[in-house]
């Protein structure tokens, strides 16, 4: 009878230890779901969040790649402002890439402040200054 005491004693502690694994088991993969669950959302708000960064870089590239013609403009320059109206600063001036103008320009676009310098450039066989 002792065996059998002792067995069943035993029989019931393997009992109770597997619950408590279950349990633990179960409180485990609840918090790894969660986890899991918080890691997706902080993924999608990260690519989301990727995504607007690029739209906002094409809107501003856009933006600093446009170029606003005044009436000044069209005078020191001697182009229409039809004809600069909606284009890059590289479509008007093409052969600009490289020269002091173009990295006044992008200081100028970096910083926000006005950048002086004195330049020639030909546009339609005659020079502008």
């Amino acid at each position: 009878m002792e065996d059998s005491t002792y067995r069943q004693q035993k029989e019931k502690k393997i009992i109770e230890y597997l619950k408590k694994l279950e349990g633990s088991v179960d409180q485990h993969t609840a918090e790894l779901t969660l986890l899991n669950e918080l890691l997706h959302q902080e993924i999608t708000e990260r690519q989301e969040a990727i995504k607007a960064l690029k739209r906002s870089e094409a809107r501003y590239r856009e933006l600093a790649e446009s170029i606003y013609w005044s009436a000044a403009s069209e005078k020191v320059a001697g182009i229409r402002a039809s004809e600069a109206l909606g284009k890059s600063l590289y479509e008007i001036f093409p052969n600009i890439q490289g020269t002091e103008a173009q990295q006044k320009y992008m200081l100028a676009l970096k910083t926000g402040e006005p950048q002086y310098f004195v330049d020639q450039y030909k546009w339609g066989g005659k020079n502008i200054f």
